[in-house]
């Protein structure tokens, strides 16, 4: 009978290799995150449209009321207000449609969770940005206990392979 040395046989390699990927209690932490760092993302997106547009729609007069010759900056102007808004518009959809993929994800895997306590308590936590105190009255918990939900909750996590 053969013998195989850990080295020799591949399997064991495989298996070596995954244990070493295990995923951190911080990364998991950062992984639930993603979907409030979106929903941030989009609030200064909107901001950066209003911002655009109130550029664009002030009207600005020359120093003293003075008109100066037609240099068509004002069309230049426009079409560059015209494409920054765009833009935006275009990386504000981006961002939403982004939004409702990782709130899709993120409540997959805490539905996966073993306990349904868990799953509400990582649910306000990380999917409706809820601070420890306020999850605390929506589960009519301690804060001891809310936090012992939510780090047994974030053991018993299982995310999709996170890539560096």
């Amino acid at each position: 009978m053969p013998k195989f040395s850990a080295h020799s046989c591949p399997l064991w390699a495989f298996f070596v290799g995954k244990e070493m990927q295990r995923v951190t209690i911080e990364q998991k932490k950062e992984w639930l995150y993603r979907y409030q760092n979106s929903q941030r993302r989009q609030k200064i997106i909107l901001l950066q449209i209003e911002d655009a547009r109130s550029r664009a729609t002030s009207v600005q007069s020359a120093p003293g009321g003075v008109r100066a010759a037609y240099t068509g900056a004002h069309s230049d102007r426009v079409a560059n207000a015209v494409q920054r808004l765009d833009e935006l518009q275009r990386a504000y959809d981006a961002e939403v449609a982004q939004g409702y993929q990782l709130y899709a994800e993120i409540q997959t895997a805490i539905e996966a969770l073993p306990d349904i306590m868990q799953t509400m308590a990582v649910y306000y936590r990380y999917l409706q940005g809820m601070k420890i105190d306020l999850v605390c009255v929506k589960l009519e918990r301690s804060a001891s206990t809310v936090r012992k939900l939510l780090a047994a909750a974030l053991d018993a996590l299982e995310v999709p392979e996170i890539t560096q």
